[in-house]
């Protein structure tokens, strides 16, 4: 059985998609973070 051999452009584009995709999530979670503290600082309305 033979190995699948893979380029190095291949295998760079691999990882340049797997790391923006961690940014990308990690940019949302704290963004999201940040908006759930700033809706616990407002007073809530209504009550």
């Amino acid at each position: 059985m033979m190995l699948p051999i893979n380029s190095p452009i291949d295998t760079l584009i691999a990882f340049a998609i797997v790391f923006l995709s961690g940014v990308l999530s990690t940019t949302t979670i704290l963004e999201y973070i940040d908006r759930l503290k700033a809706a616990a600082m407002r007073p809530a309305c209504g009550a």
